[in-house]
């Protein structure tokens, strides 16, 4: 019964006042009958009998905060108080309201990476056991298993549920009809489905054995390819598909969500093809390998064990697999990349810093609104207000400017999200997953109630706990203690500090993006188009695909108006790594095994060089005499001549050992395998010198055709297709891209990591401007009086100006310092995203120090006009 009273109590405050009134009346009169019993006059009675009671406002307001459920009116009473003051002060409201949108929009988009590409879980079952096995060769570069050593190590293995190899570089093409499309492809041992524990939507994995030849021409479904290929079919079990022109029987279809790789689109999954001449080969390191730990069974120990299972490898394998060792790292952290966890963590630590700058703004202008309540707080704790409300009271405001800056920061998310989706889709494996969602909105809500009323805790606590006869003395001249000049002085210091930093990192990011861009690729770029092309087995079974397709389409192409030349190439150059080599040059030792330099080994054709722009420095080009059955040839690289021989040596005199010997006949200038490093040793063969059968036994295979055109290269595309069609019909038409366009998409991150750092710090120094503004300001305002008894007594404005001058000054110094210092101590930490050379970047670093100093005193300019102009008269008078 109770509860039911409080509760009816909020519907009927006025009676319960009227009660509460009533009571305390009877109280009052009986005090005042016993004053007038013990002696005294009516009129002292009365008065006696008030001043022992106190307040009554306050004793009704004790009364009814005692009653739970009128305490939660007098906390709507406070939020409507609170939206009373806020609308009194629009400039202070939109100011606090923009500087925690900007603090807590860059606090959403950085949790929106962080929730899409590390918290949400990845989709294979008990990731925490997926491991993915990295092996080494003696001499420490990484270095893939042969197929028969990932047999033994697969008999050998004590400490895995599965261990599985894999292979994703081909592609195949599916043909429906007359149609063709290209599909990305995963080959997988028979028990790569077992590593992931992820049972089909449809039908069934492989099984055990499939992977054996004349077994295993079925295929798993990607989700992606189940929809928009198949229309979705769920009886699609059991059929019959062309891929690359052989028959493969479509046996189940994966949940959505399951890939693997986990970033690669369009996928379907096959047994294990292994080529002929690989199947037996331990010195072709080719297969990838991923395994499911044992229930209870660490890293370590599964590491020792595979390292046991290499040793006795190698001790069966001396020429191949000596000394070789291995690594075993989560999945998780193997999706992420070598960088992308750190430069996540370096942005967080950015935005961070854009949040704590956001607050220490929120808490210097929180500080000077306290300071102009000041009268208006002591007066209500002189007439009796208790200061625990007073506090309630300015703590439900800064939660009401929290909840406004978080939905106006999230505004500003959903904006900065859509500008860069392009970015965060290609620069993070999951970076297509990055959005909005109900836990982010939640997080951000979260995150500008805490950091607005975390802000006030100490503007509250001043204003509570000020003495009001102090501040009722004070006058106007309430604010100009030294510790509060200091107090915010401070928190202008640190928004100084932590621009200067972001300034610093952002800066040097994009004189790093702009140094990869004019970095010497080894080619130009411009005017070049790529073209990939994946040859399908099935369609060139018992034909010579080189001379049927190959040879004759780079001379078709060659003929098209404005192609100046074309040429094929296996594994193109820039964007990634291709195979490696270890040939053994004629007349020299080999490598010590824990030594052996590596090469890279790509197949090309007559072309390629001028399709590229790479002359050849030394000796020839490959010719139409180079075939078969010619004297096996090569061109090298000027990198491999750099690593391999001696400045006396000529490099077209050299052969490696086989059978035949293979001659070098040419030397081509360097281009970059791999964008961020600089040119490695490299080992061109001609493909005009694939034999028939080795054609056979590599199966599907693809290339990528270069074009160099004297015209815009997206303009020949349809009479590419058109050539492509005339040559080779059952071959799928891929999209074209320019190399301009690839070298955008492998600097995606650095675009990426250049446009948010630079978003951040122009942020940061925003509100460093604002917040220097506000300091200055508050002080021309609390310090009228001061400065106009300066005036009266002969102080020029110029003189008020120059006072004011140097202590921006001194603020900027101070905090231009600090960040210098925090500069030098973050080095470390940022080495991931960004790498600070004082040599090289002192000057930038010295420029941008300036940069921000500058724009400090610009945001000076007007407090410090002001103050130069206050009348002395009417500053006095207003006193």
């Amino acid at each position: 019964m109770s509860l039911v009273n409080r509760i009816a109590n909020l519907f009927r405050r006025g009676k319960v006042d009227n009660e509460i009134d009533a009571e305390l009346r009877s109280h009052i009169e009986m005090r005042t009958e016993d004053n007038l019993a013990a002696g005294m006059s009516a009129q002292q009675a009365r008065r006696n009998a008030l001043l022992g009671f106190g307040n009554s406002i306050v004793i009704r307001e004790r009364t009814a905060s005692a009653d739970a459920a009128l305490s939660l009116e007098s906390v709507w009473l406070d939020v409507r108080y609170a939206c009373r003051q806020l609308r009194k002060s629009p400039g202070f409201t939109w100011t606090a309201v923009l500087t925690l949108a900007l603090g807590i929009g860059a606090t959403a988009v950085m949790y929106s990476v962080i929730d899409a590409v590390i918290l949400r879980p990845l989709p294979y079952n008990s990731v925490d056991r997926i491991v993915s096995v990295k092996t080494y060769s003696a001499s420490n570069f990484l270095q893939y298993s042969s197929w028969p050593e990932y047999l033994e190590m697969r008999r050998l293995n004590a400490t895995f549920n599965a261990l599985a190899g894999y292979a994703p570089y081909w592609g195949m093409t599916l043909k429906v009809g007359e149609q063709t499309q290209y599909l990305h492809v995963t080959q997988g041992t028979d028990n790569f489905f077992d590593v992931f524990g992820v049972k089909p939507m449809l039908g069934r994995t492989f099984l055990p054995g499939e992977d054996q030849p004349g077994k295993n021409n079925v295929v798993v479904l990607g989700y992606e390819v189940w929809r928009q290929t198949f229309n979705a079919d769920r009886d699609i079990a059991g059929k019959i598909v062309n891929l690359d022109g052989s028959p493969y029987a479509v046996i189940g279809v994966m949940p959505a969500g399951f890939r693997f790789p986990f970033e690669t689109p369009n996928l379907v999954y096959i047994p294990m093809h292994v080529r002929p001449n690989w199947s037996a080969s331990w010195r072709d390191h080719w297969l990838l390998t991923v395994g499911r730990l044992k229930p209870g069974v660490a890293i370590q120990q599964a590491r020792a064990d595979v390292a046991h299972g290499l040793q006795e490898i190698g001790e069966q394998q001396p020429e191949t697999d000596k000394g070789r060792t291995v690594q075993l790292i989560p999945i998780s952290a193997t999706l992420h990349g070598d960088s992308e966890l750190p430069e996540i963590e370096v942005m967080l630590s950015a935005v961070l810093a854009v949040l704590l700058i956001a607050c220490a703004n929120v808490t210097g202008l929180l500080l000077a609104r306290g300071i102009t309540r000041e009268r208006e707080m002591a007066l209500r704790v002189a007439i009796g207000a208790a200061r625990a409300r007073l506090i309630r009271q300015s703590l439900v405001e800064n939660a009401i400017l929290g909840i406004l800056g978080a939905g106006a920061g999230l505004a500003f998310a959903a904006g900065l999200l859509a500008a860069m989706k392009v970015f965060l889709t290609h620069a993070f494996m999951r970076g297509a997953n990055i959005q909005l969602n109900l836990g982010v909105v939640a997080v951000t809500l979260a995150a500008g109630m805490l950091s607005s009323i975390g802000a006030g805790l100490i503007p509250a606590w001043r204003a509570a706990k000020s003495d009001p006869n102090q501040a009722l003395k004070s006058g106007i001249a309430a604010g100009t203690a030294r510790h509060q000049h200091q107090l915010r002085a401070g928190f202008v210091v640190t928004q100084i500090a932590l621009s200067l930093v972001l300034v610093v990192f952002s800066g040097l990011l994009l004189l790093t993006l702009r140094r990869m861009l004019q970095i010497d690729f080894g080619l130009n770029p411009r005017n070049l188009l790529a073209l990939e092309i994946n040859i399908p087995a099935g369609d060139y079974k018992g034909r010579d695909y080189v001379r049927e397709l190959i040879t004759p389409l780079e001379a078709r192409v060659r003929a098209i108006p404005g192609v100046t030349a074309a040429g094929f190439i296996d594994q193109p150059p820039i964007l990634g790594y291709g195979s490696g080599t270890s040939q053994q040059l004629v007349g020299q030792p080999p490598d010590p095994p824990d030594r052996e330099r590596n090469s890279e080994s790509r197949a090309v054709t007559q072309g390629y060089y001028a399709a590229m722009g790479l002359p050849i420095v030394r000796g020839r080009n490959f010719t139409a005499s180079d075939t078969p059955t010619s004297q096996p040839v090569v061109v090298v690289n000027e990198a491999w001549v750099k690593e391999f021989l001696s400045q006396n040596q000529d490099p077209v005199a050299q052969a490696f050992q086989g059978h035949p010997n293979m001659a070098i006949v040419g030397v081509a200038r360097n281009v970059r395998q791999n964008l961020p490093d600089p040119p490695r040793p490299e080992i061109d063969f001609p493909l005009s010198q694939w034999s028939f059968q080795f054609q056979q036994d590599a199966g599907s295979i693809s290339m990528s055709l270069f074009v160099r055109t004297a015209v815009p290269p997206m303009s020949i595309v349809s009479q590419l297709r058109q050539a492509l069609h005339e040559v080779a019909p059952t071959v799928a038409f891929q999209t074209p891209a320019s190399m301009d366009d690839l070298l955008d998409d492998a600097l995606v991150a650095n675009r990426m990591e250049s446009w948010l750092f630079g978003i951040f710090a122009g942020i940061a120094v925003l509100l460093a401007a604002v917040g220097i503004n506000g300091l200055l300001m508050q002080e021309v305002s609390s310090r009228g009086r001061d400065i106009g008894v300066r005036m009266a007594l002969g102080a020029t404005r110029a003189g008020i100006a120059q006072i004011m001058l140097r202590r921006i000054a001194l603020l900027l110094g101070v905090g231009l310092g600090a960040g210098v210092a925090l500069t030098l101590l973050l080095r470390s930490a940022v080495a991931s995203v960004v790498a600070i050379q004082y040599q090289r970047d002192g000057l930038a670093i010295v420029a941008l120090v300036v940069l921000l100093a500058v724009i400090g005193l610009l945001a000076a300019l007007v407090p410090i006009r002001r103050a130069s102009s206050i009348n002395p008269i009417e500053a006095l008078r207003a006193e």
